[in-house]
Formats: structure tokens, sequence, C-alpha cells
């Protein structure tokens, strides 16, 4: 327990140590995602930032939210074996099991 508490301590120290460089326009060789840095300085996250991390996440969500995924009709099922029957539950308007 102790070690992670001295971990937090280091993160917790680097960060304010980036925060300070940031602000004060020094430039620093991190290999840190630049959502690290708008974490770090409190900036809002865009779906455009996850294209260099996930270039396919966001290539998927992008085509979600131009093309209107209602006209495709998904239903779900569950399908639970218990004692050898099987129960075949619908799943619709996000209901719960």
């Amino acid at each position: 327990m102790k070690l992670i508490m001295e971990d937090k301590l280091n993160f917790i120290f680097l960060n304010r140590v980036l925060i300070k460089v940031l602000k004060q326009d020094f430039q620093v060789e991190t290999h840190f995602s630049h959502l690290r840095y708008k974490s770090l300085i409190d900036l809002s996250f865009l779906l455009s930032d996850l294209e260099p991390i996930d270039a396919d996440a966001y290539q998927q969500l992008v085509f979600i939210i131009v093309y209107d995924p209602s006209v495709l009709m998904l239903d779900y099922e569950l399908q639970i074996i218990e004692f050898d029957q099987m129960k075949v539950y619908e799943l619709t308007n996000m209901e719960k099991y």
C-alpha cells in the first residue's frame, strides 16, 4: 500500500511540474498524448482528439454521427441456458436483464 501512495505522490508532483512548465511556455520533450496535456490544463476533450489515438474508433463514431443508426432497427436478444433449458429475453429500449 505504501508503494501505491508513493507512486501517486510522484504523479501529483510530475503533474505540478508539467503544469508549471506549460504555463511558463517552456518546451519539454515528453511522450504523452495531447489528451494528457489537455487534462492537465482543464480543457475539455473533443471527438477529434480521439483520431490520433484510435483512428478506427474515431471513424466509427463519426459514421454514427453522420448516418442515422435508428434506421437499422437493431433488436437484441439475450439467450441464457439454465439447467438445460434455453431462455430468450428480448432487450429493447435499454432494458436491464
